[in-house]
């Protein structure tokens, strides 16, 4: 195909960029899975059933504008709570068990291991899932945008990319 002006220009590289940062999220997405299996489900339970919200309630959110693509990888599903006996996701003594966590309250609990605190049993210790998914965004975030940049037909050798 050949591109005739800076506006087709714009358009065929826009396309491709979108493609590499699909690619990127999808890479990071399972990243983020395998640090939450390997942080959070990974030991043996016996009293209560597993529901792996937090494993499954993440998804990619894509947002085009006319020069950039931007994605960001949500936890902004719902979850479930349950009270006694099991106190699973989200069950808070506080105000006399009337207040459930948000998302974002739970996600800091668990990696802070202050679960035990809000449920009445024992703390159950830190499970730094997220601190370790920053650690691999950060040390793979440029090799793994430009091998899929490269991937998709765009030429990028090496550089820097923002990210929060």
């Amino acid at each position: 195909m050949a591109i005739n002006n800076f506006a087709e220009l714009q358009t065929q590289v826009t396309a491709k960029l979108e493609q590499a940062i699909d690619l990127t999220m999808k890479h990071f997405e399972q990243e983020l899975y395998n640090c939450i299996q390997s942080e959070v489900y990974s030991y043996d339970q016996e009293w209560y059933i597993r529901t792996n919200e937090l494993l499954d309630n993440w998804e990619i959110i894509t947002t085009k504008n006319k020069n950039s693509v931007e994605s960001e990888l949500s936890f902004s599903k719902q979850i479930s709570h349950s009270g006694s006996p099991l106190f699973q996701h989200g069950f808070e003594f506080i105000n006399g068990g009337n207040t459930f966590l948000s998302n974002q309250s739970l996600l800091e609990i668990i990696e802070s291991g202050k679960i035990g605190a809000i449920a009445n049993f024992p703390q159950i210790g830190s499970r730094p899932f997220w601190s370790n998914f920053w650690k691999i965004v950060d040390r793979d975030l440029n090799k793994v945008f430009i091998q899929n940049c490269q991937s998709v037909g765009l030429p990028i050798q090496q550089g820097q990319f923002n990210y929060s």
